[in-house]
């Protein structure tokens, strides 16, 4: 595993199932290493900012799914990487 499994998910009432969070980075820009075990997915949600904001996936093992309120689900495979606007609704899935 690239950064390590790191901790259970304090959030993990957005989830069904079980993920993990590793913070690397909390300056100016947030970045996190999130794992989700297998069938685990988290519920709608949207990621607020003032600017900027929107989400990366980067998927550095496994595979799962990603998807945008009212678009199509897009599959996320080893190697491959994602990305929704801020303020849009969405959920991603293991699996």
């Amino acid at each position: 595993m690239t950064f390590g499994k790191g901790t259970e998910n304090s959030s993990g009432a957005f989830f069904v199932g079980n993920s993990y969070l590793k913070v690397l980075n909390e300056e100016g820009l947030s970045i996190v290493n999130m794992t989700f075990e297998a069938g685990c997915r988290n519920n709608w949600h949207i990621h607020h900012a003032v600017q900027g904001g929107g989400q990366i996936l980067l998927v550095p093992q496994g595979k799962g799914w990603y998807q945008e309120w009212g678009g199509s689900g897009k599959k996320l495979e080893t190697g491959r990487c994602g990305a929704h606007s801020r303020r849009s609704k969405a959920l991603a899935r293991c699996g």
